[in-house]
Parts: C-alpha cells; structure tokens; sequence
C-alpha cells in the first residue's frame, strides 16, 4: 500500500536515538526527508550520518525550553525541506521517578517544560509551515504513564497526559485547515536508556539484565511478555503520518503490549 509519504518533509525532536531515532528511520524509510532537532550537534551529525546522510536529513540545535530557540529552529528546518508536511514531538527527558511528597519542584517544572510545553511551542512554531492540503500531520508521542499507573512515576504521567489532551484541543482548531494531530503512547520501549538502566538495576539485585527486564515485565503485567522494540513505536506513528490515516484525527494511540488492558 502507498504511504503517500514519498518527498515529503518531516520534522522530529528528539530524533537522535531511541524512539525519536526510529522515527526517523521510518519516515526516511516511506521516502520522507527528515529535519531531526535536538540539543546537541555531535549527537545530530551522528543520526543524520546514520539515516543516510544530507540527501535525506538535517540535524538543527534546539532548545524546547527557549520560545525564540524553538521558532529559529523550525522555520531552519521549513527552510531547507521547501515547508513542511510532518511534525512529530518526541523530544522529552527520562522518566522521573519518586513519590509527590519526596520530588521538590525541579523535576515537574523541567518535564512539564520540555515535553508539554515544547510540544505546544513546537507545534505552533510549525503551524505556519503546514499545507492546508490535506498532507499537514502532527503526530505527539506520550507514554504509557498516561494509560497506566506506575509506581513513583506521577510527574512523567501527569506531563503525558497533557500531551494527550493537547493534541485533542489542537485536533479540533486544526481541523477546518485538513491538518491532523493525532498521538501515540508508547509502552515499555528498549530504549537507550532504559537499557543503561536496567544495567545498574541487575547489577545492584545481582541478577542479569535478561532477568531484570523479564521481571519487570511480569510485575508491570505486559500480555504479550517482552517490551517493545523502538520501531514498533515507529510503526504506528509512519501509520499516523501516511496517507493511510487521512480518516484519523485527535485520537491516542496505546502501543504497550497488552500493559494498560491487564486484568486487575
């Protein structure tokens, strides 16, 4: 089936690794030319390097927590790409972990800031950017702390959630102009980072890695018994983003495994 997504132009924060990376990849895989943003530039070199190259990719230094940044940043990657078609807020910090009463005010003000608000300051810097043609696509990824409880995570929840509702409220004033914003919450991904995490993690019970992912999988009641891998994230959002979708607006996508729809 054609995707659609052939020459078109995609912009994805937080695209140098993990998630946002196999977004990437499966953009440029359906023929998109992607405008990766980040904060860092060796780590933008090194992704765009890895997707193919400048024929298909930049990399554009941004900082989702400077308003002026985000805007230079966008119109940057409008700007090379000819406009642009796809927005995909991914950019986001790890998952903070510890109860309400023990977190001070840092970590809710600094995810709240970068995942939330970037999301909304990105999106409105690209608002400009996006055709009225029907191809226009803003895909906001959240994460699985939106669907379902876990333990100690409430600031990622409560900032996921957010998300969510942002893209219904931008759903609706974006759609008399045929653009569609839709999200994706993804489940527990081998991420990066969770893989360093789970190192230290097996490391400090004695166990192996193996091990420590298998019991968090049992005790976080994943149905299909393993976590997912980045490009089945990815999946869903190339879905989102294609041709295919054009009938799908202001929805949340839940790509966790079976997670949230466990037996109690």
């Amino acid at each position: 089936m054609d995707s659609g997504l052939d020459g078109r132009i995609a912009l994805v924060t937080g695209g140098t690794r993990g998630i946002g990376f196999a977004i990437a990849q499966g953009l440029v895989a359906e023929g998109a030319r992607v405008a990766l943003l980040a904060r860092t530039q060796s780590a933008l070199d090194d992704a765009v390097a890895r997707l193919g190259g400048a024929q298909v990719a930049t990399g554009i230094v941004a900082d989702l927590s400077d308003a002026a940044s985000i805007d230079e940043s966008v119109a940057a990657a409008a700007g090379w790409g000819g406009g642009l078609n796809i927005v995909v807020n991914c950019a986001g910090p790890p998952m903070q972990s510890g109860t309400v009463a023990d977190l001070d005010d840092d970590p809710w003000v600094t995810t709240f800031t970068t995942k939330a608000v970037g999301a909304v300051r990105i999106s409105r810097a690209a608002m400009r950017h996006l055709p009225d043609d029907g191809s226009g696509r803003i895909v906001n990824i959240s994460g699985v702390t939106a669907a379902s409880m876990i333990p100690n995570a409430g600031v990622t929840g409560m900032t996921n959630s957010a998300v969510e509702t942002f893209t219904k409220y931008l759903a609706a004033e974006l759609a008399p102009r045929q653009i569609r914003v839709n999200a994706v919450c993804p489940g527990m991904t081998l991420t990066e980072g969770w893989l360093d995490r789970a190192e230290a993690g097996a490391q400090a019970q004695g166990i192996s890695r193996d091990e420590f992912f298998a019991n968090m999988t049992e005790k976080l009641g994943i149905l299909v018994g393993r976590w997912a891998q980045p490009e089945e994230i990815a999946h869903m959002v190339t879905f989102l983003a294609s041709d295919l979708a054009s009938f799908v607006n202001g929805q949340s996508f839940v790509v966790d495994g079976g997670q949230s729809a466990k037996a109690i």
